[in-house]
Formats: C-alpha cells, structure tokens, sequence
C-alpha cells in the first residue's frame, strides 16, 4: 500500500507530494524505497542528483539499479560520471546494464561509448535492449547497431523468457515454486 501511495504522489506531480516521496527514500522495505526513488526521478528536483547518487552506495541493488534508472527519468546529464563509475564497478549485472541504459538515455554518444568499452560484461539481456533496432531511434545510439550477439545467446533469452512466462502464468514468480 506505501509503495502505491508514493508512485500514486509522484505520478501527480505536486509540489507538496516531493517531500513524502524524500522521506520514503529511507523506507526500511525496498518497494517502498524503490518507489520513493524512482518518483523523485519522475518529479526531477533541482537536487535529485545529489539526492540519488549516494544510494549507488546502499547494500540493496535493487536501490542501486532504480537510482541510476531515476537519474535518466529526471535528466541528470551531471551523473553522468557517476553512472559510469557505478557501470564499472557495481558486483550485480543487473545495476551495471541499469547504469548503462542510464547513461545512454542521458547521452547516447557518451553512453555508447561506455557500452562498446564494456560490452563482454554486459549482461545479455540489457545487450539485446541495446542492439534492438526498435531502441536505435529512442536511444539514438547507431555505433551499437554493429554489435550484435550471438544466436545461440538470443535463443538462450528466448527460451529463459518463455520459462520465466510459463512460471508467472501459474503463479510462481522467478521460477520458484
């Protein structure tokens, strides 16, 4: 219920609703924090930079992930290096691809660059978004149009998505169950 109210507040994009939103950056349950982070991305306060790049610090990754994910939601071109460093050095794939995309979305020559460096490590899925041609025009990155993966990997995803499907379809979410 907190975690509906807040993406509720920050979807209406109210002035006094930011200082809920804040305040539940701080949330002990991640959905809540989560929530809170990605709603100040969403209401893009002057200071949501330094706002959301100490969470790159916090223990859970999934708060590190929706950090980098709100920095690209509020425009944040000044966490730009911030994004880098954190696609560099974060232990969980999953908050290395959402610095990546972060960064791309924030300045897609910068953020390719930083894709093409890192392209081995990047984690399969976050490649596929990247070389998707669907994503080219969103995220106007045409040096990655070149990369590519190979099909044994894009059937691997294909075939890990399908299960991943089957399991939510019946009510076993990630597979467990």
């Amino acid at each position: 219920v907190r975690a509906r109210a807040i993406r509720v507040l920050a979807a209406a994009r109210e002035d006094r609703a930011l200082d809920v939103v804040v305040a539940a950056l701080d949330d002990p349950e991640d959905e809540v924090a989560v929530a809170a982070i990605r709603g100040v991305g969403t209401l893009a306060p002057p200071d949501s930079i330094a706002r959301l790049v100490p969470l790159f610090a916090h223990p859970s990754w999934r708060r590190r992930a929706a950090a980098a994910d709100a920095l690209a939601l509020a425009g944040a071109v000044g966490a730009l290096g911030d994004l880098a460093e954190l696609a560099r050095r974060d232990e969980y794939a999953s908050v290395r691809g959402s610095a990546l995309v972060a960064a791309l979305r924030l300045d897609p020559e910068r953020g390719t660059e930083l894709a093409a460096e890192h392209w081995p490590e990047v984690p399969s899925g976050v490649r596929l978004q990247l070389v998707d041609p669907a994503n080219h025009d969103e995220m106007s990155a045409p040096s990655l149009a070149g990369k590519s993966l190979p099909t044994e990997e894009l059937i691997a995803l294909y075939h890990q998505s399908t299960v991943d499907t089957l399991h939510k379809w019946h009510g076993q979410a990630d597979g467990v169950g």
